[in-house]
Formats: structure tokens, sequence, C-alpha cells
């Protein structure tokens, strides 16, 4: 906790000394666009087409593919010396799993809890507010 503490602090600092990668200016009022700039009526009616395209339906038309370079991009080179020591036998461990020992569990067999039915008063229905007269104002 005292280093992220810590680190907030750093990071206060460093923000705000000027480190020179950012130059603070000083802000202004901006000016407002003029209302004849701004409005862009929207367009609620079908969408105009000029080129039409028909849907092409049916399979897909590739033409033949350029021949691919004979040197690949990529080449895995294997190392293997055969007069390596031969590899050690590995012996199977047979793993046990640990007893399983259940916690006995106490059953309390209670009666069930008679439902009571809910009481709903009459609201309290507050009175109008009384206008005072001129005088009093």
């Amino acid at each position: 906790m005292r280093f992220l503490i810590l680190a907030a602090l750093m990071a206060v600092a460093v923000a705000e000394s000027n480190s020179g990668l950012v130059i603070p200016v000083p802000g202004g009022p901006v000016p407002a666009p003029d209302p004849e700039e701004a409005f862009h009526p929207i367009a609620i009616g079908p969408a105009i087409i000029d080129n039409f395209e028909p849907i092409a339906i049916g399979p897909a038309v590739i033409d033949t593919p350029a021949p691919s370079n004979p040197n690949p991009l990529v080449q895995i080179i294997l190392n293997i010396n055969a007069a390596s020591a031969p590899a050690a036998p590995v012996e199977p461990v047979v793993i046990k799993p640990p007893p399983v020992r259940p916690d006995p569990v106490q059953v309390v067999e209670t009666a069930p809890v008679p439902v009571e039915p809910v009481l709903i008063e009459t609201p309290i229905i507050p009175s109008p507010v009384v206008v005072l007269p001129d005088e009093l104002n």
C-alpha cells in the first residue's frame, strides 16, 4: 500500500513539472461555428444509388494464382547428432491421492415457519397547504 501511495505521489510530481515534452498554452474562448455551416439536414428518404450493380449470385470467379517464390521466408534447420548419449530410461511414478475423510454432518430437523398475512394499513394522506393571505407574507 505504501508503494502505491509513493508511486501516486511520484506520478503527480512528474505530471506537474514541465519536462519540455508538452508545452502548456493558455486556453481561451473557442469561436462557435456559424449556424449556416453547422446545419446539416438529415435525409429521411430512400437511398439514391447512382451506379447500380446487380448482386452476383453464384460461385466466385478467382484468377489463377501467381507462382509462389520457391525460397520460403522461414527455414527450419534441425541439427540432430546421432552420436549423442542415449536418453536415460524414465520410471513411471504413481501418484496416490490422499485419503478422503468426510466430516460428520449434523442434520437438524425444524418445523416449517407458518406464513402470516401482511397487514396493510390505510395510507395517511397529507392535508393540503393553506395559503397565507397577502398581509402575512
